[in-house]
């Protein structure tokens, strides 16, 4: 954020507005699911307002956070410096998603514990405006390819070594059934003499097997325990853009059932819709142009919109898919995601565009035509047999999506999210508390399936709980659900602002409220409660 402002540290009302945006981003999703994460960035935030910045060591760190003793060794023990890098990715990923129009940027620099806090310029709000900048002739592109290292076994022991070979190989299995990721074999180097703790030899590897990613990890044993530390790298620059660790419990009567959940998480994070590697790779084309973009870097503009549901994102990833079908028309997924963004035009207003919803059957279709067994081809078609309402062609469409690749976190969930909506909230819940467990990173509209489950218990308390979650202030929806929430209380003055609110993000509600309800509230009964509701208003 080099054109940001920095604020003064001195100045009380800027100190306010730096804890305000802390907490906000605390009590975003994507830190959600992490205290420690939470706990640190915290301490970081509160030791640098307080005057204490020189503080922020690592031995520092360690001890007051994370209970290291005073014989703390940082060479030994990296708990820091990975646990911060942690931070640094989770709030790159929070200004990408939910934090998109934050006016407030917090950052912890590299190499550095001192956070960093600036006002973002108009030019960093709006990336989309700035398209005019030309990508520099010498950077070549990131694309989704990946080869899975060996694992490496700190024990001489031969049986913890055929397990980490085991391990390795599973894990490019499961990482080949995302149909967006490539995954090359690292035998076909041949030589594997190489250190992955070098960026040269991370970089030989890179070009020798034209990947963009690498993972690899260490295993040590301690007792019956498995400690698991996994890592990707990006090949360009040699950088450790993610690192984790997992205890495999190596006693349990199935090791292998113990071997799947830690691959399954670590699959999850890595290339589901919204996993790191194509995080990354959004971020490093996001400057481009419509008409500079690959097919593939195409649908990562789609994967923003969907963060956002806002128009200003819709319309660059409708011009960039619309492109790429024209350009790639055999490209099953383009034709998927096109399809979704004309049934937004239609149920979300975000676009005039004539039969819509129609067009888009037609494009999931055809997704589903071109590749059948294509995980987001099916979702399309789900999602389009949600706009039909035909709940018999969803349940079907769901179930062939989550058979397809369970550990593809976003579309588990959005499975799910799509049976709440047609009030099969059983299955639904189910499959979006598998896709959390999986990842905790999801678009801020997963909440809607909670919000309308808490509807149809009557626990309107809880549904307001689980609105603070739906952080989509653009998006019509979110005050309209705030609106029937409130008629249900017998709140009606905070009711009719809400309404206004409504009537001001979408114009010709009241004139379509049928079709704008329909086109989410499958459920019938669903749909008549809160029709009830707004014919109180």
């Amino acid at each position: 954020m080099a054109n940001g402002k920095n604020l003064d540290l001195n100045n009380q009302q800027h100190q306010i507005l730096i804890r305000e945006q802390l907490e906000r981003i605390v009590e975003s999703s994507v830190f959600e699911q992490s205290p420690k994460m939470k706990e640190l960035l915290s301490y970081l935030v509160d030791q640098t307002l307080q005057g204490n910045g020189e503080r922020l060591k690592q031995f520092t760190i360690a001890i007051e956070i994370f209970d290291r003793g005073v014989d703390f060794d940082h060479q030994s023990d990296p708990i820091v410096r990975i646990q911060a890098g942690r931070v640094r990715r989770s709030l790159d990923t929070y200004y990408f998603t939910e934090g998109a129009n934050d006016a407030l940027y917090i950052s912890v620099p590299k190499g550095r514990y001192v956070p960093s806090f600036k006002l973002r310029s108009e030019q960093d709000l709006a990336p989309q405006a700035n398209a005019a900048v030309a990508e520099p002739a010498e950077i070549e592109s990131l694309s989704p390819s990946i080869t899975v290292l060996p694992f490496l076994s700190l024990a001489e022991d031969n049986q913890q070594q055929f397990f980490a070979d085991g391990f390795s190989e599973e894990l490019a299995t499961e990482l080949s059934r995302f149909d967006t990721l490539n995954v090359v074999s690292m035998y076909a180097m041949g030589d594997t003499s190489f250190d992955i703790n070098t960026a040269a030899d991370i970089s030989q590897i890179g070009k020798q097997l034209n990947v963009s990613f690498i993972t690899s990890g260490t295993m040590r044993a301690l007792n019956n325990q498995m400690r698991i530390h996994a890592r990707l790298y990006r090949s360009d620059t040699g950088q450790q853009v993610w690192a984790e660790k997992y205890t495999c419990d190596m006693s349990t009567h199935d090791l292998f059932e113990a071997q799947d959940q830690i691959i399954a998480e670590i699959v999850a994070e890595l290339a589901s819709s919204f996993g790191i590697i194509h995080r990354e790779i959004y971020q490093s084309c996001n400057h481009k142009k419509v008409t500079q973009l690959s097919t593939y870097e195409a649908t990562l503009r789609y994967r923003h919109y969907l963060m956002t549901l806002s128009k200003e994102h819709y319309h660059p990833a409708l011009e960039a898919l619309q492109q790429a079908t024209e350009q790639e028309p055999e490209f099953a997924l383009a034709w998927a995601m096109l399809a979704v963004l004309y049934f937004d035009a239609d149920k979300l207003a975000m676009a005039d565009i004539a039969n819509a919803s129609e067009l888009g059957f037609e494009c999931a279709r055809k997704a589903v035509e071109l590749d059948s067994n294509n995980q987001e081809c099916q979702m399309a078609l789900a999602m389009g047999y949600l706009s039909r309402g035909d709940q018999a062609g969803l349940v079907d469409a769901v179930n062939k999506v989550v058979t397809l690749n369970p550990n593809a976190a976003y579309q588990v969930g959005l499975a799910g999210w799509a049976l709440c909506l047609a009030g099969e909230f059983e299955q639904g819940r189910e499959l979006l508390a598998n896709s959390k467990a999986l990842n905790p990173f999801r678009p801020p509209w997963f909440a809607l399936a909670d919000i309308l489950y808490f509807y149809t218990e009557h626990d309107f308390d809880q549904a307001f709980k689980a609105l603070d979650q739906f952080s989509l202030s653009k998006l019509y929806w979110q005050p309209l659900l705030r609106c029937v929430l409130h008629i249900e209380k017998g709140e009606f003055a905070q009711a009719k602002s809400a309404y206004l609110k409504v009537l001001e993000l979408c114009p010709d509600f009241n004139q379509r409220r049928e079709h704008y309800l329909s086109a989410y509230l499958v459920c019938p009964n669903l749909k008549q409660q809160v029709t009830t509701a707004l014919d109180k208003l």
